[in-house]
């Protein structure tokens, strides 16, 4: 399937110059969910048209960028450009304030749909992976009574995210050492 991409869109990420193709990267040698090895190639391109290869691991049917940024490199891309990338490609503003509105609805639909399998399973930790300003992990946290915890590499985000309560870690889940900790359920939305 090939990527495209309006001129008015090209344009607008254009004008941002983030030079995808020059930042640091690694090979990824196995899937991060279930540690198989055999990676098959989905797509070349994402969204924005940059040259990011999605793969999948033919075990588990995980789906992720390969080669992936390093981590220092997703460490500048959530610090100044995600939040102006995804604004560019949509035509609009999307920060951390703005977007809390669309996570609230997105929130409420997917309690809901979790709500039969969750209420009766006696969980009390959760961890959001990627989890943004915290709206998701705060309404999931309030709604199932658990303690939430958000891993997100946005340090904007994750502050916004400490506003609900939430225990924050700014870093990428690839990266970080929870150590013996464990969490009873694990959202990644």
């Amino acid at each position: 399937m090939q990527t495209t991409i309006s001129p008015e869109r090209k344009a607008r990420l254009d004008a941002l110059a983030y030079d995808y193709a020059a930042q640091p990267k690694e090979r990824v040698t196995h899937c991060n969910l279930c540690h198989g090895t055999v990676l098959v190639t989905l797509t070349h391109r994402d969204r924005y048209g940059f040259p990011a290869p999605a793969s999948a691991c033919a075990r588990c049917g995980l789906v992720f960028l390969d080669p992936r940024m390093t981590a220092p490199a997703y460490g500048r891309f959530y610090d100044g450009i995600y939040r102006p990338l995804v604004s560019a490609f949509h035509g609009r503003v999307i920060d951390a304030q703005t977007i809390q509105g669309e996570q609230r609805e997105y929130a409420a639909d997917r309690a809901a749909m979790i709500r039969p399998f969750v209420r009766t399973a006696g969980l009390r930790t959760m961890l959001d992976i990627g989890g943004s300003t915290g709206v998701v992990a705060g309404h999931f946290a309030k709604e199932f009574a658990l303690d939430g915890t958000v891993i997100d590499p946005a340090p904007l985000e994750v502050e916004q995210a400490r506003t609900f309560g939430l225990e924050t870690i700014t870093g990428l889940v690839e990266e970080y050492d929870f150590g013996p900790r464990c969490f009873d359920f694990v959202i990644i939305c």
